[in-house]
């Protein structure tokens, strides 16, 4: 059986065919690879309006939720900002599906949040199966708060 990736992205994708590859952070890639690439997001579900609407209200952090059973159905998911959705899954202990984290900036959230956000996130970081940085410096930082989650070559070990 094909392993299935799920992409959650903050901004919406649905219509953009046309965005650079930069922006899909490596799903193209994989699609060309024979992986069963693709992207999760409210606007694949529901009214344009109402999307709109709870984008308004919800954070990106927990958007994804209210399409949960699809992401389920996933065998890994990354993300950069779903810590929402990925906070449930670890308050659950779900082992599937498994999850890689792209971070742009998670060590400054670290040191920005405090009491039971802080909790939050500490708890989705010490679930997520790997971590992608996209700096040294990142890297550097992430490795002394959880160093068994920054990997190299996350695909070779995650991925198969």
């Amino acid at each position: 059986m094909e392993m299935k990736i799920i992409f959650l992205y903050n901004k919406i994708k649905t219509g953009g065919e046309d965005i650079s590859n930069s922006h899909w952070y490596g799903m193209p890639e994989m699609r060309s690879l024979g992986v069963d690439a693709s992207f999760v997001e409210i606007e694949q579900y529901f009214p344009l309006f109402l999307c709109k609407f709870l984008r308004k209200i919800i954070s990106i952090h927990w958007i994804h939720l209210l399409v949960f059973p699809k992401i389920l159905k996933s065998d890994v998911v990354i993300t950069s900002t779903a810590y929402g959705t990925s906070f449930v899954c670890a308050l659950f202990g779900l082992s599937k599906p498994r999850w890689i984290i792209i971070d742009f900036n998670l060590a400054r959230e670290f040191s920005i949040r405090k009491g039971l956000k802080l909790f939050a996130l500490k708890k989705t970081v010490k679930f997520v199966d790997g971590i992608v940085t996209i700096s040294e410096e990142e890297k550097k930082l992430m490795k002394n708060l959880f160093p068994n989650k920054i990997n190299k070559n996350p695909a070779k070990e995650f991925l198969g």
